[in-house]
């Protein structure tokens, strides 16, 4: 299975919503599943991992 998480918001951040995806990403790569994140870095440009 493959999962994509996108969001205004990412580490190193430190807010709610980047703690709760970061943690949802380990928890899904620790059960086989393939993630893949994007957010909006602050010059506006798209970083993706």
């Amino acid at each position: 299975m493959r999962i994509a998480l996108v969001s205004e918001t990412w580490s190193p951040e430190v807010n709610g919503v980047a703690h709760t995806l970061r943690h949802l990403a380990n928890h899904l790569v620790a059960k086989g599943v393939i993630c893949r994140w994007s957010a909006r870095s602050r010059s506006a440009a798209s970083v993706t991992s």
